[in-house]
């Protein structure tokens, strides 16, 4: 039973954490995108520490709703491959099958937990620290012209 429970949650930790990582990267380009548009000059050095910083951030979001599909997903895949029904065939009940696929849920919680209570504050408070340093530096060379801008707290217009 132990081959047949390792099976089921490493089958299913790894659909989550496929989805995980492909919208994480999806949001990460995203978001790299809106910050490259935001500012012209913006050195790619710069943009990436700021993307990078933010990477705590988008994980809350993409473990939060995406963790669950893929959980469901390999529940599905588990089903039509007849996979639960060769299990049940052999002794295995169906709750023990789920009780294996919600640990890994929990696991995926207690990820989500820790990236909320630890990584993102931290993350959070270096990526604005960064930015307004790099702002107070780097005020006029990252303004586009006709358009308004607010820094803290002015608002600038640049020709």
């Amino acid at each position: 039973m132990g081959r047949y429970q390792s099976h089921i949650t490493s089958k299913t930790l790894w659909k989550s954490f496929q989805l995980v990582a492909v919208l994480t990267v999806i949001f990460v380009l995203l978001q790299g995108a809106e910050f490259s548009a935001q500012f012209e000059s913006l050195p790619y050095y710069f943009l990436f520490y700021v993307v990078l910083s933010s990477l705590p951030t988008l994980l809350v979001v993409v473990m939060t709703f995406v963790f669950p599909l893929g959980i469901l997903w390999s529940i599905n895949q588990f089903r039509e491959s007849g996979e639960v029904l060769s299990m049940t065939i052999i002794g295995i009940s169906e709750k023990e099958i789920k009780s294996w696929i919600l640990k890994c849920g929990l696991l995926g919680a207690m990820i989500t937990w820790l990236l909320v209570s630890i990584l993102e504050p931290i993350a959070v408070t270096n990526r604005s620290i960064m930015i307004d340093n790099y702002s107070k530096k780097h005020i006029f060379s990252m303004l586009k012209p006709d358009t308004f801008h607010t820094q803290s707290q002015f608002v600038l217009h640049a020709e």
